[in-house]
């Protein structure tokens, strides 16, 4: 099985093909170790898209190659991208990537 960072790495697409939605980490999304919730980050990526698409999203496997903690006040930066058989993410704080994660549809 090959890793979010393997994958993002082998995909070369324009900027302009990634979407983008800024968040902010709210105190609500914060653990007991004071960085962002894991399911914190599933629903950060997944309110990228409308409830429309999501009541039918026929994922098959989620991955998420966590790099670098999110902090409470954070300013991020969510790029993500969908084709045929995959969702992409990438949270961003700053230019610094923090977290890769792929949803694999069936």
């Amino acid at each position: 099985k090959e890793n979010t960072k393997n994958v993002f790495q082998k995909i070369s697409l324009p900027d302009k093909e990634f979407l983008h939605r800024e968040v902010k980490v709210e105190s609500t999304d914060i653990d007991y170790s004071n960085h962002l919730n894991n399911i914190s980050y599933i629903r950060y990526f997944l309110n990228c898209f409308p409830s429309s698409f999501l009541k039918h999203l026929p994922y098959k496997d989620i991955e998420i190659n966590y790099i670098k903690e999110a902090k409470e006040g954070a300013n991020c930066e969510i790029s993500y991208l969908k084709n045929e058989k995959e969702l992409f993410f990438l949270l961003k704080d700053k230019e610094e990537v923090l977290t890769r994660a792929k949803i694999t549809l069936s």
